[in-house]
């Protein structure tokens, strides 16, 4: 009985589906950078680029670059919240989640997507994500 579900975990892990590492929070911590495609939410607020850090210590830090030579730095704290979501206490998105030169900085939560290496999504239903570059 134990090999069958095993054997259907890693059958189902294999076809796509979001599967948690056993240490999730150790495997959410490193660089990000900030993906979109064209048409996405993120492309229309002439975002150059961002980064988010998730450190060990619960630190984060985001630095946002935009086309217009504006920069900004946010630092704030983050937690895992022991499922499939990331909890920020200060990102500078604006209500809607996008990352804006002119939204403040505000508590966010957002969600993972467990694969190699995980994303974080700003919104389910847009392309516009942070990929882990580290």
């Amino acid at each position: 009985m134990l090999r069958v579900v095993v054997t259907v975990s890693a059958v189902a892990c294999l076809n796509g589906c979001s599967c948690r590492p056993s240490d999730a929070r150790a495997a959410l911590v490193g660089q990000y950078r900030l993906s979109w495609r064209n048409g996405s939410n993120c492309s229309g607020r002439g975002i150059e680029d961002s980064t988010l850090e998730l450190r060990r210590d619960g630190y984060s830090e985001q630095r946002d670059h935009f086309k217009d030579g504006s920069q900004f730095l946010t630092a704030g704290s983050w937690r895992y919240d022991g499922k499939d979501g990331v909890l920020l206490d200060n990102l500078r998105v604006t209500t809607t989640l996008e990352i804006d030169k002119n939204a403040s900085a505000t508590p966010a939560g957002l969600i993972v997507k467990w694969s190699k290496p995980p994303n974080i999504l700003l919104n389910r239903d847009d392309d516009c994500l942070f990929v882990q570059t580290q």
